[in-house]
């Protein structure tokens, strides 16, 4: 083989490599996905946490994925006809009501967080970076770190090795 045919042999090489990446890329950025918004856990291991069970909260029906009734708290029925809120007993019993998850945090009440975090994987430059389109995602997402901790949007141990051996795949399909 000549030099000319062995560096076409490599710009092809790293042609197809460059294009299955993103395939890896993707892979580890939708575990991630699933393990933050399905399982509810932590990058290091771990949930993220319980939701809050004790305190009452009052909430617009118009901002619930599911329906609702306005309605006061129990024994305090006073102006019904001009209550514009909903009463739940905690924002767990809001969430069961709702029928999401209750047991765990998986920040998973409308979905939208998750919609734009799975769908955020952007190119930039040689870099992949995970981009939330949304300014409210973005506050929202701040706001459950500074709760809950900034290990939860980062790629965990495993992700990254399952990363690794699917580009170390990709090289060994490429030598072959």
């Amino acid at each position: 083989m000549t030099p000319a045919e062995f560096a076409s042999q490599l710009r092809e090489t790293a042609r197809r490599f460059r294009d299955g990446f993103p395939l890896c890329v993707s892979g580890a950025h939708a575990r991630m996905g699933e393990r933050i918004f399905e399982r509810g856990e932590r990058a290091g291991g771990g949930q993220i946490g319980q939701y809050e069970a004790t305190r009452g909260i009052y909430i617009h029906p118009d901002r619930l994925p599911v329906s609702t009734s306005p309605r006061g708290k129990p024994g305090r029925e006073r102006n019904v006809a001009s209550r514009r809120t909903a009463y739940f007993a905690s924002y767990r019993d809001l969430r069961s009501e709702q029928g999401r998850e209750s047991s765990f945090v998986n920040f998973r009440l409308t979905g939208n967080l998750q919609r734009d975090f799975l769908t955020g994987l952007r190119p930039d430059g040689e870099d992949w970076i995970a981009v939330l389109s949304e300014q409210r995602n973005v506050d929202i997402k701040r706001g459950l770190e500074s709760k809950y901790g900034d290990d939860i949007f980062a790629l965990s141990e495993q992700e990254i090795s399952e990363l690794r051996d699917c580009i170390e795949e990709r090289l060994a399909d490429e030598k072959d």
